[in-house]
């Protein structure tokens, strides 16, 4: 559940029992609650109650009650300790280069953390929504005179490829088929049984979901995708080519996991 409080200015009251005027809660479920200016001092006191609680928990289970640690660059303002860490940074400039190199480290591992969890070939990395790093798997092959090109969900890849379908067509065309024309190409959204479940609610049918997309083009650029639901019974082969790929990088997942916690049982 969602909660927000608000507090409102100004205090009022003689300056031995000045209270906000008032204040609200606001959450789920259509919750909206306006506070009187007795409420709104009693919530504050057990929210400050709450978060001294946290912060003392936090501080013992990470042995630091009652310890100075001040190199982390970051400026300390007034409230500076008496005692300084030999490897706080010595001035502004020190600081500044000290706090870059914290927020790289930052992007680094948030995009580390979005990395795919295996090293296979059918799967390619995207810029999502907002520059979100997203991935999916695709599957292709010739198919007499045209192509058939299946982009797939991947399970926790960020942007889905139906949200930026058109954008990820043009990609692919021009990553692998180059040459071959855009309208000689066949597109397909695949959504596998494993991502959602047995039930997948997009569609509201049980299984592997695939449709295929139907897109304009002009000068290789994709746009105004359309969806349809695809007949297996019409290509059995393409299907069963789609679900191989889909359960290779399964094997790979699970290989590539079991590596993973060989290496940290070693380390």
């Amino acid at each position: 559940m969602t909660w927000r409080m608000e507090l409102d200015g100004p205090y009022v009251g003689p300056y031995w029992f000045m209270k906000p005027i008032g204040g609200r809660i606001m959450g789920t479920d259509s919750t909206h609650v306006e506070l009187s200016p007795i409420e709104a001092e009693t919530l504050e006191k057990r929210l400050v109650a709450c978060c001294d609680r946290e912060i003392s928990a936090w501080l013992d289970a990470n042995k630091l009650l009652g310890k100075v640690r001040d190199n982390t660059g970051v400026v300390c303002g007034t409230d500076t300790p008496q005692t300084l860490s030999e490897s706080r940074p010595a001035d502004e400039a020190a600081f500044a280069a000290n706090e870059a190199r914290i927020a790289k480290g930052i992007v680094d591992v948030g995009v580390l953390d979005r990395t795919p969890p295996m090293d296979d070939p059918s799967i390619i990395q995207f810029e999502g929504i907002s520059g979100f790093p997203s991935f999916c798997q695709i599957a292709h092959r010739r198919n007499g005179d045209r192509v058939q090109i299946a982009l797939i969900y991947a399970q926790n890849g960020g942007t889905s490829p139906t949200n930026m379908f058109e954008c990820l067509a043009t990609h692919v065309r021009h990553l692998f088929y180059p040459e071959t024309h855009a309208a000689q190409i066949d597109w397909f959204d695949v959504v596998p049984k494993e991502v959602y479940g047995a039930y997948n609610p997009r569609l509201g049918r049980e299984g592997m979901t695939f449709d295929a997309v139907s897109m304009e083009n002009a000068c290789g650029v994709y746009g105004r995708p359309s969806w349809s639901t695809f007949d297996p019974a019409t290509d059995p082969d393409w299907i069963a080519f789609v679900q191989h790929i889909i359960d290779r990088a399964q094997t790979f997942r699970a290989h590539a996991e079991f590596s993973r916690e060989i290496e940290l049982t070693i380390q």
